[in-house]
């Protein structure tokens, strides 16, 4: 499996504020989107 992208995106928070959180997402050539809260951590 390869990483097709990688980088910094803002996700929308699921709770009633709808605050925008900064995550590191990975893209890999299976078609999956991992996303991170920091680049080095544990997906999310």
């Amino acid at each position: 499996v390869q990483t097709i992208r990688q980088g910094y995106l803002s996700k929308r928070s699921s709770n009633l504020r709808g605050d925008w959180k900064r995550r590191f997402f990975v893209l890999d050539s299976r078609g999956m989107l991992y996303y991170y809260r920091t680049q080095s951590g544990r997906p999310s």
